[in-house]
């Protein structure tokens, strides 16, 4: 998260997307992203925290995935507009 932006990484999901044999999967995929990233006490955000305890506080780590996930979810929405 801290590498790619979320308007890079959304470039995929929307070519997955737009595939038939891929979108269910894609969709359901995203689902659980936000799930695990996009909520304060999101299991991937819990786990990100343990893995990285005593090198980054569990906040900084909530500061960057939060913000990131919903600007991935909004990418993503965005490209459904066009």
């Amino acid at each position: 998260m801290r590498v790619s932006s979320p308007a890079t990484v959304a470039a995929t999901p929307r070519l997955l997307g737009s595939h038939p044999d891929a979108a269910a999967s894609t969709t359901s995929g995203l689902v659980r992203f936000d799930d695990l990233f996009g909520t304060r006490a999101g299991a991937g955000i819990e786990m990100a925290a343990r893995s990285l305890r005593g090198s980054m506080p569990p906040e900084r780590i909530r500061a960057i995935c939060l913000p990131w996930t919903r600007e991935l979810g909004t990418e993503l929405d965005d490209s459904q507009d066009r």
